[in-house]
């Protein structure tokens, strides 16, 4: 599979990866930083989330924070909340079988309509349980990327059935 790149233009397709590039060192710079920043991150409830951003940042050498009760109290939390349920095998074939018809049907359907495909089995895949409300999100970012890369970009994405 071929695709024809247009040379003219300064935000082109040869300038597109270097700022995702960029972007992606950016942030793993922010990373590192904030690791030895923070180089222990507690939560002060166990209830709450542990990926939410919210929980408190405690200094490793603050002599008033007892790391022992706190351990303590995470064993018997994790005690009563019963044994971790594993992989689940089905959404990660759904996942999987999603990403594999995408690459499948690209060409002979199109971008939009397999884009949108691929958004909603991602979806279900993750746990979602709105079909509708995915398929309509899934359509937008498909139209979305689109946009981008053919008004923007000057690229052409696979037009399948439509013909777009």
């Amino acid at each position: 599979m071929t695709m024809r790149v247009p040379t003219a233009g300064a935000f082109g397709p040869q300038t597109f990866p270097w700022i995702v590039a960029a972007l992606c060192l950016l942030t793993a710079a922010l990373v590192v930083v904030e690791v030895f920043r923070h180089p222990e991150r507690v939560i002060d409830d166990p209830d709450q989330d542990q990926f939410s951003g919210v929980s408190a940042l405690h200094d490793p050498f603050d002599p008033t924070f007892a790391p022992a009760a706190h351990l303590e109290a995470e064993a018997e939390a994790g005690a009563q909340a019963g044994p971790d349920p594993g992989t689940k095998w089905r959404l990660l074939g759904i996942g999987l079988a999603t990403l594999v018809a995408f690459t499948l049907v690209l060409e002979p359907l199109g971008w939009l309509i397999s884009a949108t495909l691929l958004f909603v089995g991602m979806s279900l895949a993750l746990g979602g349980r709105h079909h509708l409300r995915a398929l309509v999100i899934g359509l937008g970012l498909a139209s979305l990327i689109q946009v981008v890369f053919s008004g923007l970009l000057g690229m052409q994405l696979p037009a399948g059935i439509l013909g777009v």
